[in-house]
């Protein structure tokens, strides 16, 4: 498979997720990728990476993965904004940023950042 553009790699990742089916791995990361997730779980290289996504789709569907805004911060690190909806034994749903570096035309380093999707103004009029 000959390599994507980042911003289209990143949405093949994301739309994996919600299609539940997944290509090799190795056609979005390099073998001693490091991810960390917003809530602190960290996996290092693909046999990690494979083990979370397998437990993943036993336990949760996701039900929408939607990118936001790409904002390329140089040829080989981008941060995308994005909101995430999952269902376990609750709907989960929230907004995200993630900073993801690139080597070698696919995913080295992929770093998650949450925030509530639900917000209020608490010093409107």
């Amino acid at each position: 498979m000959p390599l994507m553009t980042p911003e289209n790699l990143i949405r093949t990742y994301f739309d994996c997720w919600v299609q539940r089916q997944f290509p090799p791995l190795t056609t979005f990361f390099t073998t001693d990728c490091d991810y960390r997730e917003c809530y602190g779980a960290r996996y290092h290289g693909l046999p990690e990476l494979q083990a979370w996504i397998e437990h993943q789709l036993q336990t949760q569907v996701v039900t929408s993965w939607t990118i936001e805004r790409f904002l390329p911060v140089s040829t080989t690190c981008y941060v995308v904004t994005w909101n995430f909806q999952a269902q376990t034994d609750v709907l989960t749903n929230f907004d995200g940023n993630s900073v993801i570096d690139f080597h070698d035309g696919r995913i080295c380093q992929l770093t998650e950042y949450e925030t509530k999707h639900q917000t209020f103004r608490p010093f409107a009029n």
